[in-house]
């Protein structure tokens, strides 16, 4: 896992890295209505407490219902939901 190694970048080069590492399968399981726990955000060593609240409020579920998919998509449950798994992915990652 890649946030592991922030530490000892942080060391060598006088840096404060503290990013999450979020796998795309968490986001995928998020976006089908996981919380936190069950989409393995518990073991993540640098949390991501956004992703986390966002899991929380079931906030893909309720975006996935309000909106659907861009034009474009052919499998409209599975591709909308990788649609807003990358939206709210950056809104997580612009919140940190």
């Amino acid at each position: 896992n890649v946030e592991v190694y922030q530490g000892q970048i942080n060391k060598k080069y006088g840096t404060k890295f503290n990013i999450p590492v979020v796998y795309y399968s968490q986001l995928m399981a998020v976006a089908y209505g996981a919380n936190a726990k069950e989409a393995g955000l518990d073991g993540n060593i640098v949390r991501a407490t956004r992703l986390e609240e966002i899991a929380a409020k079931k906030l893909f579920l309720q975006l996935l219902n309000k909106k659907p998919a861009p034009a474009g998509f052919f499998m409209p449950s599975l591709n909308a939901a990788n649609y807003w798994a990358m939206k709210v992915s950056r809104v997580a990652a612009a919140s940190t």
